[in-house]
């Protein structure tokens, strides 16, 4: 027997003491192994979650970005033609390729804008909708 331990337990206690703890853990070792591998699995469906909501944001973010796009051509469509053809600064100044330039260009312009607004406004809308479950 050794003496000298703080609480006065003997060198069997402590063995005694360190061998129930190994076995408790061991007994709890196959609960623990389940809640992990559950965990594991939780982890995985949320992150299939989180992509097909990222693949839904960036679709609804294509989709209004063409629809900008569609008007934004048509609204710059409609005064770049006209001017070339009444305005005499335009008519001298305004080639064909020059009128599809400044269309394409607003056109570009108008998609990317509203694609990335609708991009972040669902993306924000979900990421406040994670947090409402907790």
């Amino acid at each position: 027997m050794r003496s000298g331990w703080a609480s006065g337990e003997t060198d069997v206690d402590v063995q005694n003491k360190a061998m129930m703890e190994y076995q408790t853990e061991r007994a709890l070792f196959p609960y623990i192994r389940s809640v992990t591998l559950y965990n594991y699995l939780q982890q995985m469906a949320s992150i299939d979650t989180k992509l097909a909501i990222a693949k839904r944001c960036s679709h609804e973010g294509v989709v209004a970005g063409a629809k900008a796009a569609a008007m934004a051509t048509i609204a710059t469509a409609i005064p770049t033609i006209a001017s070339a053809r009444m305005v005499p600064w335009a008519r001298a100044h305004l080639n064909h390729t020059a009128q599809a330039l400044i269309i394409s260009t607003v056109a570009g312009a108008a998609y990317f804008i509203v694609a990335d607004k609708t991009i972040l406004k669902t993306a924000r809308k979900n990421s406040f909708n994670d947090t409402k479950k907790y």
